[in-house]
């Protein structure tokens, strides 16, 4: 029998952490860009993060940086 898959984590979620990982000063740049409501939601996961592991939060890392890379391939 397969293991249990463990939840998927919501996109807003993946959002919190990587403005975490940014810093205070980046991430506010970052919110400059956004609507009222978007700036919600996000700070309603960032004040619920604790829920995710290290693991989990550096995982979330991994595939934004992966995804920049991919990003800047594809535009060069």
């Amino acid at each position: 029998m397969a293991a249990p898959s463990k939840p998927r984590i919501k996109s807003v979620t993946k959002v919190a952490a990587i403005l975490i990982a940014l810093g205070t000063e980046s991430a506010s740049e970052v919110f400059k860009h956004l609507r009222d409501d978007e700036i919600e939601e996000i700070a309603t996961a960032i004040a619920q993060i604790e829920k995710l592991s290290a693991e989990e939060i550096n995982a979330i890392v991994e595939e934004f940086y992966d995804l920049c890379v991919a990003q800047k391939v594809i535009t060069e």
